[in-house]
């Protein structure tokens, strides 16, 4: 628990591999084993909302992410 806000963390961990899905989420890229239309599987089965509002910048950030990991 933290009396922080999530834009607060999110400008802490950008650089870390986060980013956000959905406005009430921070999705660590490391920790995603799958894509659905609009969803996001973790490598602990969680399903985590993609909106359509965050879906191009996520995807774009991922992307980039994977492009630094080879």
């Amino acid at each position: 628990m933290t009396n922080c806000t999530l834009k607060y963390w999110y400008e802490k961990l950008k650089e870390y591999g986060f980013s956000y899905p959905y406005k009430e989420y921070l999705v660590n890229f490391e920790y995603i084993s799958a894509f659905k239309k609009n969803e996001i599987i973790l490598v602990n089965n969680d399903v985590i909302p993609l909106s359509r509002h965050y879906k191009k910048e996520f995807n774009q950030k991922y992307n980039d992410f994977l492009q630094d990991m080879l």
